[in-house]
């Protein structure tokens, strides 16, 4: 998912007060980890899974990188 959409998601949850911080988001297609690379610095917990073992290397590298 592009991060501009996944910052007007969470905007938009945190103003529907359907999450707050220190929630637990769950990604179940992870892709290259953008969802949790975006909720850490929110203050959310997150769980992302994806299969496709090269985009879960990509991952690692953004989660280390960020």
């Amino acid at each position: 998912m592009a991060r501009g959409l996944v910052v007007r998601i969470f905007d938009e949850l945190f103003a529907l007060g359907a999450i707050q911080k220190g929630s637990i988001v769950v990604d179940p297609f992870g892709g290259i980890g953008t969802t949790g690379i975006t909720a850490a610095p929110l203050g959310l917990r997150f769980i992302v899974c994806e299969l496709e073992s090269r985009f879960v290397e990509l991952a690692r590298q953004n989660f280390e990188k960020h």
